[in-house]
């Protein structure tokens, strides 16, 4: 397979200009139609990264569910737009199984760790866990955006006292 991830469609053919008028050509393409009825063009990261920002999650979601059909897994950049696209659907529990499948693909990608403390920390009522990840994403992170870790410690820190643990 090419790198770019290419997902098939079938172009639109104008029958009264084009010379094909058969039926059969015609059945044939009927035939396939249901199989590429929700698929498009997707570059490998550029497509993608352009559905998210335009806020089309839920074809994100059904171009990498329907991918995870064909083959077994996804890259770490796919799980991790996944995981994000699931999280603004507010579907955590997929989104925290795609965050925990891309930190197994790239552990030295510790972002994760800060998506999974803001899934537990807003959605969950168990702050326990939000509070781990915030901290794992502090101790981690070297190289990463100051204010990412400055966020980090003052959630950990507001956290604690709101729920006098530590």
């Amino acid at each position: 397979m090419p790198d770019a991830q290419c997902i098939w469609h079938i172009p639109k053919i104008n029958m009264k200009k084009s010379k094909i008028t058969s039926r059969k050509y015609l059945v044939k393409v009927l035939i396939l139609l249901p199989f590429f009825t929700n698929i498009i063009f997707v570059q490998e990261n550029d497509s993608l990264k352009s559905l998210f920002v335009k806020g089309e999650y839920k074809t994100i979601v059904k171009i990498l569910e329907e991918k995870l059909t064909w083959e077994n897994s996804l890259t770490f950049f796919e799980y991790n737009i996944l995981g994000n696209s699931y999280q603004r659907l507010m579907n955590f529990d997929k989104a925290i199984l795609a965050f925990g499948r891309a930190e197994k693909i790239n552990p030295q990608k510790k972002e994760m760790y800060f998506f999974l403390a803001n899934i537990y920390e807003w959605y969950y009522s168990d702050k326990n866990v939000a509070v781990l990840y915030y901290k794992k994403f502090v101790d981690e992170s070297v190289e990463l955006d100051e204010k990412l870790i400055n966020y980090s410690l003052e959630r950990i820190k507001t956290l604690t006292k709101e729920n006098n643990f530590w």
